[in-house]
């Protein structure tokens, strides 16, 4: 509708656009202004002068915004002289509230200038019609803004040792990585792959330096977490470093506890996983929609394993309650400071424990290949029970193997993966004692696998 000249027509895209563009500013303001009042609250009047919030930022944002939407709604003749003219005033008005804050007021902080800038850019790409985009970007920008106490304190708990142990890590991965992760086998079996004892050394060295600052932070207490996680990736890997860790501090009570602790978290994990695999790749691999008692059976093994792993865990923490803070003490005893973040001499030793493990795996199998996917499954679970779970359900899918064997092998290669533990732990010379219990939970946790194994061996069901 036109009244004299005038287009009263609504253009709700602007609108929705202009509301968007001062939200995504307004909130990097809110932050800033909740600054403000922290700092004014702490008698700090210096970080209080001339601080932009809510209103100022979510301005700035506009303004991007109309910068980048007015031309559209000019004829074109005009549209491609004013553009300029409406980007500079903005640009000119943050650069002269940076150099008031610097030469006038003297502060030499330019994260808040900084802020601003970003805010008016999120405007322009709501302008562009980036809207998703600009309140993600809006989102970070005001997280990493919150976060900058704990980014400090967290920076000055940094060691430059624990810095340069990052680093290596990070030259390793990056640097050497193109050059070593080649598929690479050995001259005699043609077995050991020098990609994948690559990509296992690097998993050692990356938990290792994972663990040993989650001890330094959160203490000991947090162990049980920190395996828990690293289980879910490799818990072969986690329990390499969790007795490593134990070595260093020294098998006391408590030490001990959390090591085992962390040990069956380890494998609480990755029976979860293997559980979630054996689910997701048997209905998808278009297998069959039909669900069998084969894997009721095996699924309700696993879930009882998962079970007897989680209880004597939270049991254990509930009996040894150790009192235990980020300088390592331990029921009022001082344990002693971890030396280095990463150990090369143990990611090195177990790399070649792996390898051996997998080369009497395939030895086993050329030898013994009557006794066919079973007995795979039980060495194959010593060495990657996610790997031998999908190689199984291969098998399945191409009408190699029956449901019921592979339900087996699944079962075997889990109860492979969990015992192998000790073989890590013996390898390692970890106490008598702590082996003698660490036997009894996996014996337990593995009982229901075992059975329902049996049962279907034996053909009771």
């Amino acid at each position: 509708m036109v009244i004299h000249g005038l287009n009263t027509s609504v253009e709700w895209t602007l609108l929705m656009k202009s509301l968007i563009a001062f939200a995504v500013g307004a909130l990097i303001g809110l932050e800033r202004e909740k600054a403000k009042q922290e700092a004014a609250e702490s008698g700090n009047t210096e970080d209080v002068k001339e601080f932009p919030g809510v209103r100022s930022f979510g301005f700035v944002s506009l303004l991007g915004a109309l910068t980048i939407i007015a031309p559209y709604y000019m004829p074109s003749d005009i549209a491609q002289y004013v553009l300029i003219p409406l980007i500079l005033p903005p640009i000119f008005t943050i650069l002269f509230f940076i150099i008031h804050r610097m030469l006038i007021l003297k502060e030499s902080g330019i994260t808040t200038p900084l802020a601003l800038g970003l805010a008016y850019v999120l405007g322009v790409l709501v302008g562009l019609g980036y809207v998703l985009e600009a309140v993600a970007l809006s989102v970070l920008i005001t997280f990493m803004l919150a976060v900058k106490l704990h980014i400090v304190k967290a920076i000055r708990g940094v060691t430059y040792r624990e810095l340069l142990s990052a680093l290596e890590i990070g030259i390793i991965v990056f640097l050497l990585g193109p050059f070593l992760a080649r598929d690479i086998y050995d001259p005699l079996l043609h077995v050991v792959n020098f990609k994948t004892l690559y990509i296992f050394f690097v998993i050692i060295l990356i938990i290792s330096y994972i663990g040993y600052m989650v001890v330094k932070m959160c203490g000991m207490r947090a162990l049980t977490y920190f395996a828990f996680f690293g289980g879910l990736v490799h818990s072969e890997a986690t329990t390499i470093n969790l007795i490593v860790l134990g070595q260093k501090l020294g098998f006391r009570n408590a030490v001990s506890n959390l090591v085992l602790g962390g040990i069956l978290s380890a494998n609480l994990a990755m029976v979860i996983r293997n559980l979630l695999i054996f689910t997701f790749l048997r209905y998808t691999m278009a297998i069959t929609a039909e669900i069998s008692r084969y894997t009721v059976l095996t699924m309700l093994a696993l879930l009882a394993t998962a079970l007897a792993l989680y209880i004597p865990i939270k049991l254990k923490l509930i009996q040894s309650k150790p009192q235990v803070s980020t300088n390592m003490n331990i029921r009022g005893e001082e344990v002693p400071s971890l030396t280095s973040p990463i150990n090369y001499r143990a990611a090195i030793k177990y790399c070649l424990l792996f390898a051996a493990i997998l080369v009497m795996t395939t030895l086993a199998t050329m030898y013994f290949s009557d006794k066919g996917l079973l007995t795979l499954s039980i060495l194959g679970g010593l060495v990657s029970s996610e790997a031998m779970i999908f190689s199984a359900l291969s098998l399945l899918q191409v009408g190699l193997a029956s449901e019921k064997v592979v339900s087996i092998s699944v079962m075997l290669t889990t109860l492979a993966a969990i015992l192998n533990k000790l073989l890590y732990a013996v390898a390692s010379k970890v106490p008598r004692a702590l082996v003698v219990r660490l036997l009894m939970y996996l014996l337990i946790a593995t009982s229901p696998l075992l059975i329902a194994a049996l049962i279907l061996i034996f053909g009771a069901l």
